[in-house]
């Protein structure tokens, strides 16, 4: 078994500045095997980063001896797929589709995807959504997502 250490447990990973490879030593030298991280839309790991800095990250953990074990986001609870509004969902599932890439990229099968929420304490201004227009669109988000993330290689479970 192979244990992990989350991006967002470091001083400064919650607000995605702390840098990746600060992260990946400091897991290391705690003795973690792995690092999950994190992709946002600002900070240090961007869902505009290109396959050649994807490609450094990893030589990066190689040489430090950790595994990236998976890419996680908290993009998807300020930009739900499951929003009232027909452009926060849009942009969540183009973010999703290029973090799914990124993923890949970055040398792992495993990206923690939220499909939405009913409602979110923290983010009133989300509002609720009822239960059945919930699940109708999370599906639907999965739907336009899950040919894309198949095409990747990644192995959809539910």
């Amino acid at each position: 078994m192979k244990i992990s250490a989350s991006y967002w447990l470091f001083e400064g990973g919650l607000e995605a500045n702390k840098p990746i490879t600060e992260a990946m030593q400091e897991a290391k030298d705690l003795g973690f095997d792995a690092i999950e991280l994190a992709i946002a839309s600002k900070g240090v790991l961007t869902h505009q980063v290109t396959k050649v800095q994807c490609e450094d990250i990893l030589a990066t953990s190689q040489k430090i001896g950790i595994e990236i074990s998976s890419v996680a986001s908290g993009e998807n609870w300020i930009y739900s797929p499951t929003s009232n509004n027909d452009e926060v969902r849009k942009k969540s599932i183009d973010f999703t589709r290029k973090a799914i890439q990124i993923t890949k990229w970055l040398g792992t099968d495993a990206y923690l995807y939220i499909p939405g929420a009913v409602d979110v304490f923290f983010l009133p201004e989300a509002g609720v959504i009822p239960y059945d227009v919930c699940f109708e669109r999370a599906c639907d988000a999965i739907r336009q997502i899950l040919p894309g993330a198949e095409e990747a290689g990644f192995y959809c479970r539910g």
